[in-house]
């Protein structure tokens, strides 16, 4: 019966991992570089471009992450998840019409999973919503803006866990070596 409850007790610990989210409020403005790391999401882009967060302070649009050269804010970022997802979603920020829009190549288990955002509200320059369900173990997402000189702002970056968290090596010993007692005792008591 002890066997049975630490087995238990070990499956239900390697359970899903938790959601994961990352909002870019109160972070340095200053960063230069083509990479950084912000609550386990990494955040990747090819120079010359750079990774930035921009404080639209006193703005209606708060903090995000874009990625962007000198007159040039509209170029790809790479997102990578902490762990798979079957879901995804994130703010938009954007100042221009609809003729813009957002390509999204999401990396997954079963390949190459394309979508596409378009219709922003520019009237009220704040922010737009976007939300893909479905993911077969997603493990990225490239975003790559088209016809949207000024660039989009990534901000409320969410995703939900879908891979089990795996048991650590000491934690499989362990059971198979209760597993092992527990038949050697079976064997003994039938004996």
């Amino acid at each position: 019966m002890k066997f049975l409850f630490s087995v238990l007790l070990a499956l239900g610990l390697s359970g899903p991992a938790l959601a994961a989210s990352v909002d870019f409020e109160g972070l340095p403005t200053s960063f230069e570089g083509t990479s950084f790391e912000v609550d386990g999401f990494t955040f990747n882009t090819t120079a010359p471009s750079e990774v930035r967060i921009f404080d639209d302070n006193p703005g209606t649009r708060t903090t995000y992450v874009l990625s962007c050269q000198p007159g040039d804010c509209g170029n790809p970022l790479e997102i990578i998840f902490p762990n798979a997802t079957s879901m995804f979603s994130m703010t938009i920020v954007s100042d221009e019409g609809p003729d813009s829009s957002l390509t999204l190549s999401f990396m997954t288990a079963s390949g190459l999973v394309v979508d596409s955002f378009s219709g922003f509200d520019y009237a009220s320059e704040t922010k737009d919503f976007y939300t893909i369900a479905g993911l077969d173990q997603a493990t990225s997402v490239l975003l790559t803006p088209v016809g949207e000189p000024s660039g989009f702002g990534y901000d409320d970056i969410r995703i939900d866990a879908t891979s089990p968290v795996p048991l650590p090596m000491p934690a499989l010993l362990l059971l198979g070596g209760l597993g092992a007692l527990g038949l050697a005792r079976r064997r003994s008591n039938a004996a």
